[in-house]
């Protein structure tokens, strides 16, 4: 009976992660802008993972990650598409750089994996890679100037 009562409990547990996980959505607006929407109560630290065409066709799973920044509750940030591929070419060089999806980390300590081909969302062992943070902005790409904020109406936890 006490295994059953954990298993649920687990069983439970895991689906709020999930709920929660499922709160946060990123898209783009045809090259012009990328927007990354927390819809928790709790804020979210992204980072976006990119490729070039060439490590696309040579099928690579190596990728550039980006340091988005952390996005406060309830709140969507729009950075320029152009601020993004910039930070990729300053990291590493290469050209028509594809965004590959975002990687978030809920302030459970969960980390998640929400790729650009259909979006879905995957849980995930692996961690950030370290160092990600533009020393020339603290704050990732939330810091670009022409970043956008935006606070939402619709959050819950």
């Amino acid at each position: 009976m006490a295994d059953d009562q954990l298993a649920q409990s687990k069983e439970d547990g895991e689906k709020e992660q999930r709920a929660a996980a499922s709160r946060v959505t990123w898209w783009g607006d045809g090259g012009e802008s990328i927007t990354v929407a927390n819809r928790t109560l709790d804020p979210v630290l992204v980072t976006m993972f990119l490729q070039t065409r060439e490590m696309k066709e040579q099928k690579s799973s190596w990728a550039n990650y980006i340091y988005f920044g952390v996005v406060p509750p309830c709140t969507s940030v729009s950075v320029p598409e152009a601020a993004v591929r910039d930070e990729a070419t300053r990291r590493n060089s290469g050209e028509d750089w594809l965004l590959r999806g975002v990687h978030f980390v809920l302030s459970d300590g969960t980390s998640w994996v929400r790729h650009a081909n259909n979006r879905a969302l995957a849980a995930t062992e692996v961690p950030l890679p370290t160092g990600l943070a533009n020393p020339e902005q603290p704050g990732g790409l939330l810091a670009d100037p022409d970043a956008t904020t935006i606070r939402m109406e619709q959050c819950r936890s």
